[in-house]
C-alpha cells in the first residue's frame, strides 16, 4: 500500500516534468509574493495563486516586461533556465520574473485516497491555468498584454524567451 502511494506521488511529480514599478495584482496576491533574489525577481507557490483566483496575467508588473515562470524543484530544465535568467536580468532592467513554484510530487500521503485526491486537485489547477508541465513560460508586455505563452501543447512562451535571451546575451558579449 505504501509503495503504491509513493509510486503515485512519483508519477504526479514526473508528469510536471515531462508533459512538460507600480502596484499590481501581483503585489496584491499577498505576502507570499515577495522579493527573493531582488526587487525584479519574485516567487509564489502555485497553490497560493490558485487559491487567490489570480490569473497569470494579473501577476504582470505594470510598465515592465514580466516573465511568469512556472517551475518545480525537481525540474532540471528549470534549473538551467534559472541560471541563464541571471545574466538576462542584468542585461534587461525592464524585465521582472515571477516564479510560480509547483508542488514537487514528493508529498507523503496517509492513504491512497488522499494521494488520489491530491493528484486530482493538481490536475484541475494545471488545466485551469493551461500548465502541462515545467518549465511553463508566459511573457507579458509593459501594458499587461500577453506576448507569448506556453499552453495547449505549445511551447511558444519558452521559444520566445529563448530567442529573446539569446539575442540579448549575444549583444552584451
Amino acid at each position: 500500500m505504501n509503495r503504491l502511494i509513493v509510486v503515485l506521488a512519483l508519477v504526479a511529480g514526473a508528469s510536471y516534468l515531462y508533459i512538460d514599478g507600480g502596484a499590481s495584482a501581483a503585489d496584491a496576491v499577498g505576502p507570499q509574493l515577495e522579493a527573493v533574489v531582488g526587487p525584479r525577481e519574485r516567487s509564489v507557490t502555485f497553490e497560493y495563486v490558485a487559491a487567490s483566483g489570480a490569473a497569470f496575467a494579473e501577476l504582470a508588473k505594470p510598465e515592465s516586461y514580466t516573465i511568469v515562470f512556472v517551475t518545480s524543484d525537481t525540474c532540471p530544465p528549470c534549473r538551467v533556465l534559472d541560471k541563464h535568467l541571471v545574466g538576462f536580468l542584468e542585461a534587461r532592467p525592464d524585465v521582472v520574473v515571477v516564479r510560480v513554484t509547483t508542488p514537487s510530487g514528493r508529498q507523503s500521503f496517509a492513504s491512497q485516497a488522499e494521494a488520489e485526491s491530491w493528484m486530482g486537485r493538481q490536475r484541475a489547477v494545471n488545466e485551469r491555468y493551461g500548465v502541462a508541465g515545467t518549465p511553463h513560460i508566459e511573457i507579458f508586455g509593459p501594458d499587461g498584454q500577453a506576448i507569448a505563452q506556453d499552453g495547449n501543447g505549445s511551447s511558444a512562451g519558452r521559444d520566445a524567451l529563448g530567442q529573446w535571451m539569446t539575442a540579448e546575451l549575444s549583444q552584451s558579449e
